[in-house]
């Protein structure tokens, strides 16, 4: 018991290292011995733990969206999936826009394609396969390709706007993002446009927020605040 809690302590600073380092100095610029200085550990311990960078920058991505569709399912219990998921990316998006550190890191992982890792995880096809619930037609070879379109989809949204030369707003981006999830799953305009505009109400009174590195809160808007 003494070594397994002795374990999981180390992997849990060398994530936590990780975490400050991604958001402090950049993922592509921080590597493995910055981050076992930090964490105050061999470096031998981060290959045994995590075997690459990558690994852990997938599961702070990965945490992320998952802390992100809690909370937004704390707050919104009554709302469907679809409709909790377009609230989660318009938060997404807004926190991008808002933090520079955020979207640097979005964008660093992007270039070695991590987040399509998540396309081989439960997490993403059990998302894509609540969307189709109704629908009944993936089969898992197609939830894999779709959720992977998905995410591409996603990536390439945020290197547009990452460029500087995108003549969309950051909000108009997370509805063409929402729009093209479910668009690949066959949801209905109607059905579209209803889970567009309930995100849209759903959204406007709050803002998450980044309070740590990737540590995430959600609150309401001060009045009078955009």
């Amino acid at each position: 018991m003494a070594n397994y809690t002795k374990g999981t302590e180390t992997r849990d600073a060398i994530l936590r290292s990780a975490r400050e380092l991604f958001y402090g100095s950049g993922y592509l610029d921080t590597h493995n011995k910055d981050i076992a200085a930090h964490a105050g550990v061999n470096v031998g311990l981060i290959h045994y733990y995590y075997r690459t960078k990558g690994a852990m920058a997938l599961e702070i991505y990965m945490d992320l969206l998952l802390t992100q569709l809690a909370l937004v399912r704390e707050h919104f219990p009554e709302e469907d999936l679809a409709v909790r998921n377009a609230i989660a990316i318009r938060f997404l998006w807004d926190m991008m826009q808002q933090d520079t550190a955020l979207l640097r890191f979005m964008h660093e992982i992007n270039a070695e394609r991590i987040p399509l890792q998540m396309a081989d995880s439960s997490v993403g096809q059990h998302y894509i396969e609540g969307l189709n619930a109704g629908g009944g037609w993936l089969n898992e070879e197609r939830l894999q390709i779709i959720c992977r379109c998905s995410i591409a989809a996603e990536m390439e949204l945020i290197e547009h706007y990452t460029s500087g030369s995108c003549a969309f707003s950051a909000e108009e981006l997370a509805e063409l993002d929402e729009r093209l999830t479910l668009q690949m799953v066959s949801v209905p305009e109607r059905e579209i446009l209803r889970v567009l505009q309930r995100s849209r109400e759903c959204a406007a009174p709050y803002c998450m927020e980044m309070y740590a590195p990737f540590a995430i809160r959600l609150r309401r808007r001060e009045a009078g605040a955009e």
